[in-house]
């Protein structure tokens, strides 16, 4: 079973956040370390959230096969997003 994609773009952010973190509290910038602290700690919260929805998917009467989205790029082209029921996903431009 994989991790929602959600989850691992969100860890990233929180491993970035966490260098800012140290960065920015051994310059002293204790206000501004508050800050991401806090965001940091969204992150982990949003994450809790995603992994929850992810296991009530698992345990729905989701179909098993794929459900297309369709958003319209800023260059005027499509992107298909196919997600299947583990919320994992392909990128096709056409």
């Amino acid at each position: 079973m994989k991790k929602p994609h959600w989850i691992n773009h969100n860890n990233d952010h929180i491993r970035d956040n966490e260098k800012w973190l140290k960065k920015t509290i051994g310059l002293g910038l204790k206000d501004v370390g508050h800050e991401i602290e806090e965001a940091i700690e969204i992150l982990k919260k949003a994450n809790r959230h995603i992994e929850l929805a992810y296991k009530k998917l698992q345990q729905s009467e989701f179909p098993k096969i794929g459900v297309i989205f369709e958003t319209e790029k800023p260059t005027g082209k499509f992107r298909r997003l196919q997600f299947e029921a583990d919320w994992s996903y392909q990128n096709s431009i056409y």
